[in-house]
């Protein structure tokens, strides 16, 4: 009942006033709607009412590093009506980024035609500073002449998965607060890249650039020429749901000749992936075949109770040079989930349990 008080005396604030309002919508609990076009890069949620029209928040990010480390992105947060297909204008957005637990950044954003772009920038310096045009309202930040606001600082401390909460505060007006808040959750990825010496200590490295979360543990068993590795994964089918695809890629020397002239057969937690989902350049560059696995949202869907039930937590990635029947059989042999303490200690080490 206090918190309406506080909303429905908008039309009267007083800057104090407007203050008491901001604390409400601060200590509120949050409450996300569920997405129908989501991934790390690009993201439509299912739309929401405001008042009689039905708002979707698009959210997209873009690499801009130019030098593979992907440490300076650009953000696009749009809030539009789904059936006109045109911007809300004058919107408050309340933007938090975390990594995990750990939140890196909290600030408000007005865009005046219902979309802010923002170039996260990461450095050494450990506050994050802010370069745009600063509003009194809510001391959020505003595009100054289309250009984005600019964030810099350590935003990026670690490859993997980031996490953002959107809160919509006002529309049509940056005074005119919503009565309820209007809640959304995105993601983004930095590429984790990293590269493995085999058993032989091989001049050459395997290496692998994962699209989603950390690599967590890599093996090469060269008298079957299989490679396995495994990442952090929650299988609940609402994680899911806000993810469009996994893409690995997986770049193996040319002296491992088996992968650059014989097919690739992969499984996911025991599981044989479809064969439109992994890809193997093995012509572009006569020094390494590159492979690439990407697993649509739906087909993520399909495996999810088995894979959930292989190794709950985790994604087990198994990639060989062969498709015999031979060969799929070593593969799923080599394949394995670690013991539980394990599983958890490192999902306890993300923040995940």
């Amino acid at each position: 009942m206090e918190r309406n008080r506080c909303i429905r005396a908008r039309l009267r604030f007083t800057w104090s006033r407007l203050a008491t309002c901001l604390l409400c919508w601060l200590v509120i609990p949050w409450l996300f709607s569920p997405a129908f076009a989501h991934g790390p890069n690009g993201e439509t949620h299912k739309p929401v009412s405001i008042g009689d029209r039905d708002a979707a928040l698009s959210f997209t990010s873009k690499s801009m590093s130019g030098d593979g480390t992907n440490r300076k992105n650009k953000i696009s947060i749009r809030l539009f009506d789904n059936e006109k297909k045109q911007n809300i204008r004058n919107v408050v957005f309340d933007v938090s980024m975390y990594k995990e637990n750990d939140l890196i950044f909290r600030r408000f954003f007005l865009g005046e035609d219902g979309e802010v772009d923002l170039i996260l920038n990461h450095t050494d310096e450990k506050r994050i500073s802010v370069g745009g045009r600063k509003h009194d309202i809510f001391e959020g930040w505003e595009m100054e002449g289309g250009e984005p606001i600019r964030l810099s600082g350590r935003i990026f401390p670690e490859s993997g998965l980031y996490n953002f909460k959107i809160v919509i505060v006002a529309v049509d007006s940056y005074m005119n607060l919503l009565d309820w808040q209007i809640n959304f959750e995105a993601q983004m990825s930095i590429p984790d890249n990293q590269c493995y010496k085999t058993p032989e200590s091989s001049p050459d490295s395997i290496c692998i650039s994962s699209w989603y979360e950390k690599i967590e543990s890599f093996s090469y068993y060269d008298d079957r020429e299989i490679i396995t590795f495994l990442m952090p994964f929650n299988w609940d089918k609402k994680n899911i749901d806000q993810i469009q695809n996994i893409h690995q890629e997986i770049i193996i020397p040319a002296e491992f000749q088996a992968f650059a002239a014989n097919p690739i057969y992969s499984e996911l937690n025991g599981v044989a992936l479809p064969d439109f989902t992994v890809m193997a350049d093995q012509d572009s560059n006569p020094e390494n075949t590159v492979v690439h696995i990407m697993i649509p949202q739906k087909d993520l869907l399909a495996l999810t109770d088995q894979a959930k039930s292989f190794c709950p937590g985790m994604m087990v990635f198994t990639v060989t040079a062969n498709t015999s029947e031979a060969a799929r059989q070593a593969a799923s042999e080599a394949s394995h989930c670690p013991s539980p303490p394990v599983v958890l200690s490192i999902l306890r080490a993300l923040g995940l349990k």
